[in-house]
């Protein structure tokens, strides 16, 4: 797997690979010093290849990143994703994995459905991308938030497409993996990144092989 600086990519306004290992920080690696504050009881989770990650436990652990002018220009959204098995999954239950929250139901949302184990991107209640399904293990996850569609790649592969959404374009800050609806996700991510510019396919497999988790 690629180091931290590796998997640096151009046009990244927001970089939080969660590789620190201990404290309440997630520190930014794009040089914008955009860091990331953790809440709730979050743990950090070592890999297979001895670094770490940050391991959500569905309950009450989020990544707060206060809102900014440039956080508003994001159009492309790349992680890992390790889902947690649920023992007992809620049939109407999305936990949030990356949100701008507006107060609507399911708010701008990038979710895990963990009844269905499929990922969605919603605006406010209104399904834009997904019902893809997801298996246990890891992931690489772009959405792409274009002018003329929004796409979902799944392992460097096109998922969906949908409608064109600007989902970071409003004073709300940015979570990760929870927030005020306590709509908590379960599982651990890795790679954050977010970029100012639509993504395109070949841009998004040279991430998937830069950053791979096995």
């Amino acid at each position: 797997m690629s180091s931290i600086l590796m998997a640096l990519q151009p046009n990244t306004v927001l970089y939080l690979p969660f590789g620190e290992g201990t404290g309440t920080t997630s520190y930014d690696y794009s040089g914008n010093s955009y860091d990331g504050t953790l809440s709730g009881t979050p743990e950090w989770f070592k890999i297979q290849d001895g670094s770490y990650t940050v391991n959500f436990d569905g309950s009450d652990d989020f990544i707060t990143v206060s809102n900014n002018a440039t956080i508003q220009t994001i159009k492309s959204i790349s992680f890992w994703i390790n889902i947690n098995d649920v023992d007992n999954p809620d049939s109407n239950f999305a936990r949030y994995v990356v949100s701008k929250q507006t107060g609507a139901a399911f708010s701008h949302s990038i979710s895990w459905k963990e009844n269905t184990d499929r990922f969605v991107v919603y605006n406010d209640s209104t399904t834009i991308l997904g019902d893809y399904a997801l298996s246990l293990g890891w992931h690489h996850i772009v959405v792409v938030f274009g002018s003329g569609n929004s796409f979902l790649y799944a392992d460097g592969v096109l998922a969906d497409t949908g409608a064109a959404f600007d989902f970071f374009d409003n004073s709300n800050d940015l979570l990760i993996g929870g927030g005020g609806l306590k709509r908590y996700y379960d599982g651990q991510l890795r790679f954050l990144q977010f970029f100012d510019k639509e993504l395109s396919i070949n841009e998004v497999e040279k991430i998937y092989q830069d950053t791979y988790i096995e």
